[in-house]
């Protein structure tokens, strides 16, 4: 994108162009996560373990349910992940620019027509610890590639299991986007590198959000190389773009009328 691009305006971003490589054969990694978890493919065990905990992430969305004005930024994550084969996108920004509501509404949109696999970290909701982040994203990934059994309750099991289950290559050529959100809201545990893997099968997206701190790099913490990740840092919204939020608003308004 050039200076004078409209998306230029609004946020930077730092794409490297960076893709996943291929972990492994997906029936082979399932094949190793059931011989150390005992997990295996619900056809075979007849017990599917479904993502409940999920529902408890309602509030995050009915609260950003009013949005606008941040649609360049939204297109741009869907045509990431859909030119690209994998790979790690970093959301960005002061406090109070929008990286919840943008991802909240993001994760909405492809709810409905695609694949996606999310959690919220907010201590507002209830939902900041690492028990509930763990388990939740766990519960998604293994009903995503319908595995079945019984899911580890221990946090330090969780924790080994969670990178072996990102690293499932998707079936049939599908794109499978994970989402953690708000890590600088996490709650007496620090989100670390073990949740971020080095390497990605193909069609698996890791998408993160933090709030920018000062003198805290967060890919460094997590030991991400910045060429293999994607940066998009959201900054003020611009005129054309406030007019449009605030249009949403007063539409909004006339429904509830």
């Amino acid at each position: 994108m050039n200076g004078n691009s409209p998306d230029a305006r609004q946020f930077h971003v730092d794409a490297s162009g960076a893709t996943g490589v291929a972990v492994g054969d997906r029936a082979q990694v399932i094949q190793n996560i059931a011989a150390v978890y005992d997990i295996h493919p619900a056809a075979e065990t007849g017990l599917a373990i479904t993502a409940t905990l999920k529902d408890r992430l309602r509030p995050v969305f009915e609260r950003h349910a009013l949005f606008g004005g941040r649609e360049s930024e939204t297109r741009l994550l869907s045509s990431i992940v859909a030119e690209r084969s994998s790979g790690y996108i970093f959301v960005t920004g002061p406090s109070g620019f929008g990286k919840t509501a943008l991802l909240a509404n993001w994760v909405r949109a492809r709810e409905d027509n695609s694949s996606v696999c999310y959690d919220f970290i907010s201590r507002l909701d209830g939902v900041a610890d690492e028990e509930f982040v763990l388990t939740n994203l766990c519960q998604q990934l293994v009903s995503y590639h319908d595995l079945g059994g019984t899911l580890p309750t221990s946090q330090s099991i969780l924790r080994a299991l969670y990178p072996k289950l990102v690293s499932i290559p998707p079936a049939d050529g599908d794109k499978l986007v994970i989402l953690l959100d708000g890590l600088d809201e996490a709650l007496g545990w620090t989100p670390g590198s073990d949740l971020f893997p080095k390497q990605l099968p193909e069609g698996v997206f890791l998408v993160f959000s933090a709030r920018e701190i000062a003198e805290r790099d967060w890919l460094s913490i997590l030991e991400l190389n910045h060429n293999n990740v994607t940066k998009l840092k959201l900054s003020t919204l611009g005129i054309s773009e406030i007019a449009r939020l605030l249009q949403t608003q007063r539409w909004a308004g006339k429904v509830c009328e």
